[in-house]
């Protein structure tokens, strides 16, 4: 390319919940980007007790808790040669705990109405509750808000965890694979409230 690095922006790219295949294009395009002269950071979870993750179904040997998250990525990571950083490293140690104590202290009927910091996680959760359940999500049986706990705790996570590195890392462009699921919602819409970030 005949640009050069200082013309091009610093790119985020928010690989929150990416199994393997989501990652290996995720990487690629942080790879062209970075040998392009871009300064590129790829946030990365790497908190595999978050109540929710959208590589887990209901239907997951271990529901509960990620088996391919980070640590089982990082010859992916490595290969890419693309920086990285942890969701862990932006958050408080206790992030999970007291998010899953606050969603927990909710009744049934305040769930579809949750809001954090001013964002309304509750709107966002529908696409991810019936990827987990594998099945429609609107209703109130047991199951289902089981599954929207997950999410708005996993919501309290992602909100503080991403609003840090966009603060730390203060990208000029995210990239997100969609805005559909819950992780990719709340970094599309933290990114578009800050107005020096585009999408």
């Amino acid at each position: 390319s005949d640009v050069c690095s200082s013309d091009l922006p610093r790119v985020g790219i928010a690989a929150l919940a990416s199994g393997d295949w989501h990652l290996v294009i995720e990487q690629l395009l942080a790879h062209a980007l970075a040998v392009r002269g871009a300064d590129v950071e790829m946030l990365v979870c790497d908190v595999p007790t978050r109540p929710h993750c959208d590589e887990r179904t209901c239907a997951s040997r271990h529901p509960d808790v990620c088996t391919g998250c980070a640590p089982a990525k990082l010859d992916l990571l490595d290969a890419g040669q693309v920086p990285w950083r942890g969701l862990s490293t932006c958050l408080a140690a206790d992030a999970v705990t007291a998010a899953k104590a606050t969603i927990a202290a909710l009744p049934d009927d305040e769930l579809d109405q949750f809001s954090y910091r001013g964002w309304p996680l509750a709107q966002w959760t529908y696409v991810s509750a019936c990827h987990y359940l594998q099945r429609d999500a609107r209703g109130d049986t047991p199951e289902i808000s089981d599954a929207r706990r997950r999410l708005l705790a996993t919501g309290i996570v992602l909100i503080d965890g991403i609003g840090a590195w966009l603060d730390r890392y203060k990208p000029d462009v995210v990239l997100v694979e969609s805005g559909a699921h819950l992780e990719w919602r709340i970094a599309r819409e933290l990114a578009r409230d800050r107005k020096s970030t585009r999408l």
